[in-house]
């Protein structure tokens, strides 16, 4: 599955929470937000792919701060 698939997938399934295209990967629970840098290349595909979800997991686990 292409990220752009996989970010598809999110939006639908989770519309809890919003997807930012953004600079870097990141939570922010208070506006319940994933930012995302988008790949721009075959080998980013897959590891931001696994970022993305990484960060889908901070919201889902309702992780409030980094520590």
């Amino acid at each position: 599955m292409s990220f752009a698939e996989l970010l598809k997938k999110l939006h639908h399934n989770y519309p809890q929470f919003s997807f930012i295209e953004s600079t870097e990967f990141s939570w922010n629970s208070s506006l319940q937000r994933v930012c995302y840098k988008p790949p721009t290349t075959a080998q980013q595909e897959r590891r931001y792919s696994s970022k993305l979800l990484h960060e889908l997991a901070h919201g889902l686990f309702n992780h409030q701060d980094y520590r």
